[in-house]
């Protein structure tokens, strides 16, 4: 608002006055504020149910998938046990000690704890020059495990 010095003017303002103060007016109500709300609790409800799934143990089996038990991953295997003691580990016994490897896994997944003399019992593993290795393979994750 400008001042005017023409009294004839309606917006003319006497000199050493105030304007009139403007009646405040409440802002008209926002139709979509509780959209705002909508999409925080949406992203929260998705992050929680990202984290719940995430922490949640997988599921146990019982035994060596047949999925995972594959020729490629018996022949990891194999050549991990060729490395452990080539003079034991030949293509003579190969079948057999597959074999116990996969039933010495099954019971492992299945909750038997094994030990040393779970494989220099085994007649697959008769005279292995360390047995321990063989048994670290068989507990650790990369080759007896569900998935």
């Amino acid at each position: 608002m400008s001042y005017v010095n023409d009294p004839n003017d309606p917006n003319y303002v006497v000199p050493n006055t105030v304007p009139p103060i403007a009646e405040a007016v409440e802002p008209a109500p926002n139709p979509l504020k509780w959209l705002w709300w909508l999409l925080g609790l949406l992203v929260l409800a998705a992050l929680i149910w990202t984290l719940v799934r995430a922490c949640q143990p997988h599921e146990n089996c019982t035994s060596l998938p047949g999925t995972l038990w594959t020729q490629s991953h018996q022949d990891t295997v194999w050549s991990t046990l060729e490395g452990y003691d080539a003079a034991h580990f030949t293509a003579a016994n190969r079948g057999a000690v597959i074999s116990e490897l996969q039933a010495l896994c099954n019971r492992r997944l299945g909750g038997h704890t094994l030990s040393v003399n779970d494989i220099t019992g085994s007649a697959a593993f008769t005279g292995v020059a360390d047995a321990g290795r063989v048994l670290s393979l068989i507990n650790g994750t990369a080759f007896c495990r569900c998935s």
